[in-house]
């Protein structure tokens, strides 16, 4: 059951995402692997994302199953949860181990999906989907361009995800950009990087032209603070002026609709608070809608 309707099992499925129960087959079984890396280190406003994953799960165990907007339903056997990775604030230990899991469901032909963490998670994410598909791009959501080449001395920061992944090669579209300083704006302009800002007037047509110039495998980095503070107010460097959740969807079925394939993807950056739990929920429906609208597809 997704509807919170109680059940005796409820206390036993909190380290699962969205099933009532471990798929029968596990992990051989699942199409798509939940990872959830629990890593906080260099957040530099609000704390707090290192109790984002289980938060998600928790929440998870209240959300239908069936998709009303995507009008689907995975079957129970579709996705299985890792164990998540061993807390630690060392950048390096963490990246050892996303890069190795992630290579592995990779693959095994499997669709990970990480379960952030402060978003710095992402950059071995995506070395090891850079390694299994070295022409795919990476679809950046986020309200901030994180392009910086340090941070507070920090090469490795969440301020520098995107810029550690352009780094790789890897061609990049970045979607909800709000805030950007200096040298990242020189930066998208000395380099022409590719990214469309809802404080723009021509949001959706830069979008969609920018969209159709990419295709084939892409990663899918969702930065939750890319969504207005009103839909998620829990995260720890909120932007005014993101996108609303119907226009999160709307984002969504471009993607869908285009030559892009989402293979993988994280969702970053959630900094649960007490009493908030609507920014939990909104996390894991989100973790589902991505699910369902972009990944289902591929898994005939």
């Amino acid at each position: 059951m997704g509807n919170g309707s109680g059940g005796g099992c409820f206390h036993h499925v909190m380290n699962q995402f969205l099933i009532s129960q471990p798929p029968r087959d596990g992990y051989a079984g699942a199409r798509i692997i939940v990872l959830p890396v629990p890593f906080e280190a260099s957040v530099t406003y609000g704390e707090g994302t290192a109790d984002g994953p289980a938060a998600i799960l928790k929440a998870s165990q209240q959300v239908e199953t069936f998709d009303l907007y995507f009008k689907k339903e995975l079957p129970e056997t579709a996705i299985f949860t890792l164990p998540a990775v061993r807390s630690t604030r060392h950048y390096e230990e963490m990246a050892e181990m996303v890069r190795s899991r992630v290579l592995e469901i990779l693959t095994d032909r499997k669709h990970p999906v990480i379960l952030g963490g402060e978003h710095s998670v992402a950059i071995p994410a995506i070395e090891a989907f850079h390694t299994i598909h070295p022409n795919g791009c990476v679809i950046h959501f986020d309200a901030h361009a994180d392009l910086r080449d340090h941070y507070r001395q920090n090469a490795w920061s969440h301020a520098c995800t995107l810029r550690r992944i352009r780094d790789l090669g890897i061609q990049t579209l970045s979607v909800g950009i709000r805030s950007v300083c200096r040298e990242e704006w020189d930066l998208i302009l000395k380099n022409n990087i590719p990214f469309a800002s809802p404080e723009q007037p021509d949001f959706w047509e830069t979008l969609n032209r920018h969209l159709t110039s990419f295709t084939g495998p892409a990663w899918l980095t969702f930065d939750v603070d890319g969504l207005d503070p009103s839909v998620i107010p829990a995260t720890g460097t909120p932007e005014p002026g993101g996108l609303t959740w119907q226009e999160v969807m709307r984002f969504l079925d471009l993607l869908a609709a285009s030559r892009i394939r989402v293979i993988g993807a994280d969702i970053v950056e959630l900094a649960p608070a007490p009493g908030l739990h609507l920014a939990d929920f909104t996390t894991a429906k989100l973790a589902h809608r991505i699910m369902i609208g972009l990944m289902a597809s591929q898994m005939n």
